[in-house]
């Protein structure tokens, strides 16, 4: 006597199910696939980024000097300031550097992490670094230079601390909680030495909430010293 088999097989209603399952588990976990990977992309050109600032600083150490005797000039303008350092003592030590007018590789409109919007720049010296990511030299203050970091340029979000951050050069040594704490000249994320919580609460702060302005100067400070990771309560 022949036995028939039972041929297994999804009724209409069951594959609905599973692929609305499947959509339900896809929208839950999407976002935080999306953010895991925007903080990839955001610490390897971060870290791209000062890696050849930082090489460059060594470099030019051999035929400028020791940073403690590196002169800061005082220019007729932030323009001519940031020229005559940038070109005395990055540009020669960086591949591929090319000059750009500031509206052509940065937003003139940018954000703090609370929302507040700034507008300005265009007075500062930009370079385009060999990774396609453009800085800026302004002077900051006696002995000190900062380089404005944008990790891709005119596209948004155009936001301190996601893909807007500082550094410093100094000529000395800091002890502020405004720029940081170091015991030698160098180059610095602004910030950088203060504790985590300060970085996090203070002035400048990494927050979307605690600070008093400027909210996300101190993000890639919170960064290198977080290891290069970006913390789970990073405030996107």
């Amino acid at each position: 006597m022949l036995e028939f088999k039972k041929q297994l097989a999804f009724t209409l209603v069951e594959v609905l199910i599973a692929l609305g399952v499947i959509g339900v588990i896809s929208a839950m976990t999407l976002p935080t696939v999306i953010k895991n990977y925007q903080k990839k992309v955001t610490v390897e050109r971060l870290k791209s980024t000062y890696s050849m600032l930082y090489q460059a600083v060594r470099m030019s150490e051999v035929d400028n000097g020791t940073l403690d005797i590196w002169e800061i000039p005082e220019g007729s303008s932030d323009y001519e300031t940031g020229k005559i350092f940038a070109e005395k003592y990055f540009t020669p030590y960086l591949k591929n550097v090319k000059e750009c007018k500031y509206k052509d590789c940065f937003s003139e409109t940018f954000y703090d992490l609370d929302g507040t919007v700034h507008s300005g720049g265009s007075q500062y010296y930009s370079l385009v670094l060999a990774n396609g990511i453009p800085v800026a030299f302004r002077k900051r203050s006696a002995g000190i230079v900062q380089i404005i970091v944008d990790i891709n340029g005119k596209k948004a979000p155009n936001t301190r601390g996601k893909d807007i951050f500082s550094l410093l050069v100094t000529n000395q040594a800091i002890s502020s909680g405004y720029f940081g704490y170091q015991n030698k000249p160098g180059l610095f994320f602004y910030g950088q030495g203060n504790s985590i919580n300060h970085l996090k609460k203070q002035k400048y702060a990494c927050s979307k909430t605690f600070g008093e302005e400027y909210r996300g100067m101190f993000c890639g400070a919170l960064i290198i010293q977080n290891n290069w990771e970006i913390p789970d309560d990073y405030p996107w």
